[in-house]
């Protein structure tokens, strides 16, 4: 039986949308700041977290513990679509304050990305002599 739709959907929906894109941006900056610790010119860390974020395409449960916890917690790409689509779709879930503050996931990362790119800036050295 599918779920009925209603307006406080499609507003979760819109929150979730953005929330996840503003955590996408965030992760890529916060990772592409690392170039002022590291000034080589072809750092891997950023491709493997773009690398990483492919794992928010397949569903949380395929994968074991340590892996969901790391999704969840430590690379939080769950929250891109997972714990969303549990949410819009009406799954049941274990802890469902997870689903429903996704989208608040995305601003928390972006925070996170600011205080680094803050402590960055203090490593910038100029591009002359």
């Amino acid at each position: 039986m599918r779920p009925s739709w209603h307006a406080g959907h499609l507003l979760f929906l819109l929150a979730a949308l953005l929330g996840a894109t503003l955590l996408i941006a965030a992760l890529d900056f916060a990772t592409h700041c690392l170039v002022f610790w590291q000034p080589a010119a072809h750092s891997a860390f950023p491709v493997l977290v773009g690398n990483l974020i492919e794992f928010a395409k397949f569903p949380l449960p395929l994968y074991g513990q340590a892996v969901q916890l790391a999704l969840t917690w430590l690379l939080p790409v769950a929250f891109i679509s997972y714990y969303p689509s549990l949410v819009l779709l009406g799954k049941p879930q274990t802890q469902p304050w997870l689903g429903y503050g996704a989208p608040l996931v995305g601003p928390a990362v972006a925070l996170v990305a600011g205080l680094i790119w803050r402590r960055a800036l203090m490593r910038y050295e100029g591009a002359g002599h």
